[in-house]
């Protein structure tokens, strides 16, 4: 079997709490999950190929043109698609980093050029990682290579985000330079200040940059595989289009997305809920148990401890995520999900124990 280097692998595992995954801790609101059934049922017609409903309700959201939006089988689909859409020959990638940019652009023949985050800066996109960037950009691009440059924002699995004043700079530099950005916003909607760091509200038509978003985090609902790509490239949504299958998603899935479209006061709950479970754990974990804690605004948290801290806790049925396999990180990393009080309370009893 071929290995599979993300969290949540129940399928297999033995326990009683999952914190390996970042997946709401609401789950899939009943709405969803009703509009979902019902894609069952209506599971003997094709989906729409256009999603016809689905583009019109996020674009009035999102307050963009419907031809920006591409759906798909999920970020990780899209991922794969977008960079095969118009591949490049270099892709700068900052790490540590979720492992599908690195997949996905080795999929279309790319190299990768890596720029690592500080650990003593926090894994913060500064200014210095700015320039690294953008000295890296300039070099390829004198070698007459093409480029592109994919992020996370907030980054996984250190949970930072890009200052919004960074991420302007970032975009006017790269377009000047006519290179793409592919910015990864799928835990931004956990974010209170999703509008000061999101490219969304900078789009426009021409400029050669795209958000990508997941219905499966903020909605919980992962088995059913749904995301977006925006982009106000003309280019890069035709070729988006062209690489596609005829129904690149389920009729549940596109159901669920159109109602979960209706989710508002879903949306208010998490983010509180979030915002005090992060305060609860980062206070928690920080008196005795981890080395180091990185957090943002992202359901999830990063920190350094003993190497079988992972293996101790699965002993008494808690899953969390190792970060061995992310570049840039080793064994002495871990990352869990943000879950309820109560399960987020028994994660530290049961951690405590082992000491």
């Amino acid at each position: 079997m071929k290995d599979f280097p993300h969290g949540g692998r129940t399928y297999g595992e033995t326990a009683r709490l999952d914190f390996s995954a970042n997946i709401n801790p609401l789950g899939m609101p009943e709405k969803v999950r009703d509009a979902a059934l019902q894609g069952v049922l209506r599971s003997g017609e094709y989906p729409d190929p256009s999603n016809t409903v689905l583009t019109e309700k996020l674009s009035r959201r999102w307050g963009i043109s419907p031809e920006m939006l591409t759906f798909g089988n999920g970020a990780a689909e899209l991922l794969l698609r977008a960079a095969c859409a118009c591949p490049s020959d270099v892709t700068i990638i900052p790490i540590p980093s979720f492992y599908e940019y690195e997949r996905a652009a080795r999929a279309c023949g790319s190299e990768i050029c890596w720029i690592r985050l500080e650990k003593e800066n926090g894994f913060v996109l500064d200014g210095r990682i700015l320039s690294e960037i953008l000295h890296a950009a300039r070099r390829e691009r004198d070698r007459g290579k093409t480029v592109s440059v994919l992020l996370g924002n907030p980054n996984n699995p250190t949970g930072r985000c890009i200052p919004g004043e960074i991420l302007d700079a970032l975009l006017t530099a790269l377009e000047q330079m006519d290179i793409r950005l592919l910015v990864d916003e799928s835990f931004l909607p956990f974010a209170k200040a999703e509008e000061a760091h999101t490219v969304i509200r900078r789009l426009k038509s021409g400029r050669k940059i795209a958000a990508l978003r997941s219905f499966t985090k903020i909605f919980g609902m992962p088995g059913l595989r749904l995301g977006v790509l925006a982009t106000g490239d003309r280019q890069w949504n035709e070729a988006l289009f062209g690489c596609a299958q005829p129904w690149p998603i389920s009729l549940p899935a596109q159901l669920a997305g159109e109602a979960a479209l209706d989710e508002k006061d879903f949306i208010t709950a998490t983010t509180e809920l979030i915002t005090a479970e992060r305060e609860y754990l980062c206070r928690e974990l920080q008196k005795d148990l981890v080395w180091e804690l990185h957090a943002g605004p992202a359901p999830f948290v990063l920190f350094q401890a003993p190497a079988d801290t992972a293996a101790r806790l699965k002993e008494q049925g808690i899953l969390i995520r190792s970060c061995k396999n992310f570049r840039g990180l080793d064994e002495t990393w871990f990352r869990i999900g943000i879950r309820t009080h109560e399960e987020n309370r028994e994660l530290v009893e049961q951690w405590r124990k082992l000491r």
